[in-house]
């Protein structure tokens, strides 16, 4: 029985079956007897099916929906493949992966020798020991390109023997985050956080203020990509918005300047955040860079959704040009925002790394552009004065 919010820890292994059968079967005992946790194998009838799906899709949902930890075990069979010609462990891999969850990985010392011979010669070499060469891609892949540690092993007690001492120091790890958490908590309003950004806090690295701001901005980033998409594509989903008159459009958009003259006011104000690192020495505000980094972002989405507006316009073609030159004001700034966040990281990613402030401090400034409002102006008095005419001509 758990309570609401808690539960054991689920287990996930991933390997073909019939080759590494009793070592799943022992591993699975190791889990349950040893630990008490839940083990996720998709052969035994404890799996979580739900017969409207089919055996893939069990497996993701039941890896996405309930793993904690995932185990990796290759052998000397890639294994059956689906669409797209990679197969079920790989795939399996892949969703743990994409899910950041503690993964361990475990190669057969036999297919590991084999994989060194391959990985010298992969053009050339054959082997008679596996069902597809794609095993020692996989684990080319695992290995080499994304860098996971890995095991190797012969009987299922190395397997065991190694995630004994792996369990524990995860287990270690996960007390001394718990600790560091309750010395500081987060308070309510910033609950929220998550990911990276709740790991900078809770650990505090060297320049953590500064990581911190650039985590918050890049998560900000990738949850405004859509947004970002339909801005440049001019992709507006919603109603549309009509004007019958010239009238109406000029004064429509002449609101639309200031209410953008309004938002880089409102970026100005919360670019001024080098006093929230803290002086030299001295710890930085962390619920000061949070809300800047957030409200950056913000301000940033806004000036997009501000944009597409133009783009839900239904008028004559002659008013066109002052409806792109208005929407045009607010490429510049945001280039701006998008430009200082690049810079940013690139130079963050330098101090980290080589942990060098010149003269002992680090200052953060967002430069943003003045509108350039001519063009809007020109095109005001164009169709002012087209309106103007139409009053006195009418039947013009």
């Amino acid at each position: 029985m758990t309570v609401e919010g808690r539960r054991l820890p689920s287990v996930f292994v991933s390997s073909t079956c019939t080759n590494l059968k009793e070592v799943r079967q022992d591993i699975k005992s190791f889990i349950e007897v040893q630990y008490g946790f839940e083990s996720l194998l998709s052969e035994f009838e404890t799996f979580p099916v739900d017969n409207n799906c089919g055996t893939v899709e069990n497996c993701i949902i039941a890896l996405n929906e309930r793993a904690d930890i995932f185990i990796l075990i290759l052998s000397d069979k890639y294994g059956y493949e689906v669409n797209g010609g990679k197969s079920v462990t790989h795939l399996e891999y892949l969703y743990a992966k994409m899910k950041s969850i503690p993964i361990f990985v475990f190669i057969h010392s036999s297919i590991l020798l084999e994989f060194n011979e391959w990985k010298a010669d992969s053009e050339n070499y054959k082997s008679k020991n596996v069902d597809s060469e794609k095993i020692f891609e996989f684990i080319n892949e695992v290995r080499d390109i994304n860098k996971e540690w890995t095991h190797k092993f012969e009987h299922s007690k190395d397997i065991i023997s190694a995630l004994k001492i792996q369990f524990g120091y995860l287990f270690y790890n996960c007390l001394n985050i718990r600790k560091k958490f309750l010395d500081s908590p987060l308070p309510n309003h910033l609950s929220h956080l998550k990911g990276d950004s709740l790991k900078c806090f809770i650990e505090k690295p060297d320049y953590w203020e500064f990581i911190l701001l650039k985590l918050i901005l890049k998560d900000g980033f990738e949850k405004s990509s859509e947004l970002n998409r339909n801005y440049n594509y001019k992709v507006h989903i919603g109603n549309q918005r009509r004007f019958h008159n010239v009238k109406d459009l000029v004064q429509w958009s002449v609101d639309k300047c200031l209410m953008l003259i309004q938002k880089t006011d409102a970026l100005e104000h919360v670019t001024h955040l080098n006093d929230s690192f803290g002086l030299p020495g001295s710890a930085g505000d962390f619920e000061e860079i949070v809300y800047f980094g957030e409200m950056i972002i913000k301000i940033y989405q806004s000036i997009i959704e501000w944009a597409l507006e133009f783009d839900s316009l239904i008028i004559n073609d002659e008013w066109k040009a002052l409806v792109q030159e208005t929407r045009s004001l607010s490429h510049p700034v945001i280039l701006a925002i998008e430009g200082f966040y690049n810079d940013y990281s690139a130079f963050i990613d330098i101090l980290v790394q080589e942990k060098y402030v010149q003269n002992g401090n680090i200052s953060i400034d967002l430069t943003i552009p003045c509108l350039n409002i001519e063009s809007v102006m020109a095109e005001i008095k164009i169709l002012s004065n087209i309106w103007k005419e139409h009053q006195l001509n009418p039947n013009k």
